[in-house]
């Protein structure tokens, strides 16, 4: 029976709190789906080989606007086949380094105290100047759809980096971090996989080494002990935390004026995010273009033939969905990649002037109104442990409304750096806000908004009866 004071103690992977990886599973993974799909494939290939030739002169000599599916064999062999290097690099690291185990100190992990740990690598020779990179992530489980069209999102909602540091292990060299966990976070779940679980997981990198690996750990609010008598300290070269100074120009540039201080955000400090997006919302472009391909086909007919008025609404509405889709897609992609930001602060108000599509939006605040100051991540790309963070950092105000002070910052130091900025240069309202309760009255709608909302209604409604209609006509032709 399952003791609901200690749930972890019921967990075989997680027993007297030493902790197995999961690369040897990963890699037989990775090496699964290589094999399985290249022993599908290539015999597919060889046997298509002399239909998917001709198709290929068809498309690209005498018809242009003629696809046949088979083209699609040997790109999904090219990707397939891409997977070898990833699969070899893999390899070789298990190879190097085979199965190592992470002990807790304290286990588990404490919500509101310490996450804490050693890990022996044997493989490793010890000296001092080796840099090691060890963080903790707080995930959560997001499943949507439901059938064969569930997706699964693994979405990181905390992520500290721990001091750590390497040492003279029993052999080899020993890997030793502690990191402080704030209050009010999730535990672990011991359902992992399901909508709304999470699970907790360090990542320990090596880069020098060539090492990376992830370990998921118990970590629960009560617990009996929350500090770890690990003191990672003294052994290597402490980082210092970057001051804003220090800042890479593609991250922010800090000013100091007379009366306050500027802090200007570059285009483009977002990495690859507006690219992927953009590179999406082309993909969306193309499905529109396809669908209005076909809808104008369904238009005109060849001769003898008439007219589906139920697949011809079927097929604008699409090509309308897509391209309004695809629109907003690229567009939000542009403004991720091209947007600039700049925070000006005087002595009497905060300014954020936000310069995108050839305009700029002003927010502007009173500095006597300004209660706090607080980071959250606004986007990431990659799941768990392996995704890049892009924070976010707000202004709050007295009203409940929060104002953007920094977006897209690349990195947690960065964005710590530039929060600890605002904290020590920006003087804070010490009354709370008051206006801010849970009794107080809902959000009124904008009107431009409801107008919106009612004209979707309006849509919807005379697209089904159009449907209808369309459908009654082509069953009595």
């Amino acid at each position: 029976m399952q003791d609901t004071s200690a749930p972890w103690l019921g967990v075989k992977k997680w027993q007297n709190g030493r902790i197995s990886s999961n690369a040897k599973l990963e890699l037989y993974v990775l090496l699964g789906v290589a094999l399985v799909w290249n022993l599908f494939l290539i015999p597919l290939t060889v046997s298509l080989w002399d239909e998917i030739r001709a198709a290929v002169t068809q498309l690209s000599l005498s018809d242009r606007n003629t696809w046949d599916p088979k083209l699609l064999v040997p790109a999904l062999l090219l990707a397939n086949l891409s997977l070898i290097p990833t699969l070899i690099a893999q390899w070789r690291r298990w190879h190097r380094f085979g199965r190592l185990y992470m002990t807790l100190d304290p286990y588990p992990g404490a919500i509101g105290g310490q996450v804490g740990g050693y890990l022996d690598i044997p493989a490793l020779r010890f000296h001092n100047d080796i840099p090691v990179d060890v963080r903790v992530n707080c995930v959560e489980v997001r499943i949507t759809g439901s059938g064969k069209s569930r997706s699964r999102s693994d979405t990181v909602v905390w992520r500290k980096k721990a001091k750590a540091a390497i040492r003279w292990g029993a052999s080899g060299a020993r890997v030793e971090f502690v990191v402080d966990v704030d209050e009010g976070l999730p535990p672990s779940t011991l359902e992992s996989g399901k909508h709304g679980s999470c699970y907790w997981s360090v990542r320990v990198r090596i880069p020098d080494a060539d090492f990376d690996r992830s370990y998921e750990i118990p970590v629960f609010a009560n617990t009996p002990r929350t500090e770890s008598r690990l003191r990672p300290t003294g052994v290597v070269r402490e980082e210092t935390p970057p001051r804003v100074e220090d800042l890479p120009p593609g991250i922010a540039t800090v000013t100091r004026t007379a009366d306050g201080f500027r802090i200007e955000y570059p285009a483009g400090r977002s990495g690859k995010m507006g690219t992927i997006l953009m590179l999406v919302g082309l993909f969306f472009f193309g499905a529109a273009g396809f669908l209005g391909y076909q809808f104008v086909s369904e238009l005109h007919p060849g001769e003898g033939a008439r007219i589906s008025w139920f697949s011809t609404i079927i097929l604008g509405f699409m090509t309308a969905i897509f391209g309004l889709l695809s629109t907003a897609v690229i567009a939000g992609g542009w403004f991720v990649r091209n947007n600039r930001l700049s925070v000006q602060v005087d002595r009497e108000k905060l300014l954020s002037i936000r310069r995108a599509f050839g305009r700029d939006f002003t927010t502007a605040a009173r500095l006597g109104e300004i209660t706090g100051f607080n980071k959250k991540i606004g986007m990431q790309a990659g799941q768990a442990s392996q995704a890049e963070l892009y924070y976010r950092i707000q202004a709050r105000r007295s009203d409940g409304r929060n104002l953007t002070v920094g977006d897209n910052i690349h990195g947690q130091e960065h964005a710590d750096a530039l929060l600890e900025f605002f904290r020590r240069n920006v003087p804070l309202d010490p009354a709370p806000a008051a206006s801010v309760t849970s009794s107080g009255p809902a959000l009124a709608i904008p009107p431009r908004l409801k107008w919106v909302l009612v004209g979707a209604r309006v849509f919807s409604t005379l697209l089904f009866i159009g449907l209808l209609v369309a459908l009654y006509f082509d069953m009595r032709i």
